[in-house]
């Protein structure tokens, strides 16, 4: 039987290929840092709520004194005739002259027709006294929706803390499950070795040396399979931080460590005061109050204060323009207040509170959900907790069996068959140990992840 190229020597020399050069390592708050910096849903919502800040301060603006200037200049080609006469309002040269008459007849100069060629310029300025409150509403109103949109950006970095997490865990897992099989490879080359030995000298049959060839065969195509989940596990984290696939990257960290016991009750008392859902529904009803007082603004005046300044002037030849002009200087207060609307406040009013009474019962519905939640993966969190000492205790009576079970098996005391019954027994029993491990962190960070925790 050719032993040249033995499964036990090819898995160690792919063992030592594969893990020859290593580039980067990322620890669980590196992925965590950097996910949060990579990730374009929250760099989106950044820039989203970096517009929510400029329409904030436009709502101000609304608020503040408009000033604008107007100008324009016209040729007219008017041919009726002359009237002769003109009233005193109208004539320039007289005291009583009116220049906002003149200009509202078209008329500058010694006669009713309008001149060929007039020019008007000035500034208004305007400022809004009272809007029937719907800028301070506004304001209010942009205000909440910023609070709401970090609130809901929050949500999305914890539901990706989740994610990341949870991959990096399942990373950890199946590398430590690669080095056991990569012990169970190594102890079964040995035993194949020894029976092989034994066959050669008579002292085993073939069939013996055959079974424990099969065995180790079929760890090696075990591992290898780990080696493939492990290496698309460590791309679809890299992917998920937001990084290019490198076959180089490591990932540094532990499945062990104390998990603390975590009181129900205090659990749910977090939920209800740290839950993003629960926040954006309250911040969502503030915005629909607010949207109350916009609709019932209209039964309330608008009141506005303006000044004007005036310029306007005609000629009879385009040479002849003389920037002596009429001056025009208006105050004015102007106040406005809708009486009837066909009932159009009334019921848009009333539509607006029946969307606050929604945001209450959705309210409602989301806290009875958020308890349940938490309850279920508490529960499944202490069930995490309770089976890890039984996995550790099945875990050192597996190897001590093994244990056992290879010094009988060398004096000839038990079976072939026996030894790798106790060989299986503890690589089942080592990875049940790790995943048990893995399982209570998962659900550990799903239940601080429930609770509103990063």
């Amino acid at each position: 039987m050719s032993r040249s190229r033995t499964p036990a020597r090819l898995a160690a020399l792919a063992l030592l290929c594969a893990g020859a050069v290593w580039g980067a390592e990322y620890t669980l708050e590196d992925c965590l840092r950097i996910a949060e910096e990579k990730s374009g849903d929250i760099r989106d919502y950044k820039e989203q709520i970096a517009k929510v800040d400029a329409q904030i301060d436009e709502a101000y603006g609304n608020a503040m004194p408009s000033i604008d200037f107007s100008a324009q200049f016209t040729r007219d080609w008017y041919d009726a005739a002359k009237t002769g006469s003109t009233p005193a309002f109208l004539d320039p040269d007289d005291p009583a002259f009116d220049a906002s008459a003149a200009m509202a007849a078209g008329f500058l100069g010694s006669s009713m027709a309008p001149k060929p060629w007039q020019l008007q310029a000035g500034f208004t300025l305007t400022q809004i006294l009272y809007a029937q409150g719907k800028v301070s509403t506004g304001v209010d109103i942009a205000k909440e929706t910023k609070r709401m949109m970090e609130v809901q950006l929050d949500a999305k970095i914890r539901d990706l803390s989740k994610s990341v997490r949870q991959t990096f865990m399942q990373v950890l897992y199946v590398e430590e499950a690669v080095a056991v099989y990569d012990s169970a490879v190594a102890q079964a080359g040995r035993y194949r070795e020894l029976a092989e030995s034994m066959f050669d000298q008579g002292m085993a049959n073939e069939l013996t040396a055959l079974r424990a060839r099969v065995s180790e065969e079929d760890l090696v195509a075990g591992r290898q399979k780990m080696q493939a989940d492990l290496k698309l596990l460590r791309y679809s984290l890299l992917n998920a931080i937001g990084l290019d696939a490198d076959t180089t990257a490591r990932f540094v960290g532990s499945l062990d460590g104390d998990l603390p016991r975590v009181d129900l009750e205090e659990a749910v008392a977090n939920a209800m005061s740290n839950r993003q859902e629960l926040k954006q529904l309250e911040q969502g009803k503030k915005i629909q109050e607010k949207l109350v007082d916009i609709q019932t603004a209209n039964y309330k005046p608008t009141v506005v204060l303006g000044a004007a300044y005036t310029k306007t002037g005609g000629w009879d030849e385009f040479s002849d323009i003389d920037f002596e002009m009429g001056t025009d200087k208006r105050i004015f207060l102007m106040a406005s207040w809708n009486i009837f609307n066909g009932m159009q406040t009334k019921n848009k009013a009333a539509q607006a509170r029946t969307e606050v009474r929604r945001m209450e019962i959705s309210d409602e519905t989301a806290r009875r959900g958020i308890r349940l939640e938490v309850e279920s993966l508490w529960n499944a969190y202490e069930e995490a907790l309770s089976r890890l000492p039984v996995r550790e205790r099945q875990e050192e009576l597996s190897k001590k069996a093994l244990e056992i079970a290879e010094k009988t098996w060398a004096v000839g005391n038990s079976t072939q068959l026996e030894l790798l019954d106790a060989h299986l027994g503890w690589r089942n029993a080592k990875l049940d140990l790790l995943k048990a491990r893995m399982d209570a962190q998962v659900a550990y960070r799903a239940l601080e992840a429930a609770q509103g925790k990063r």
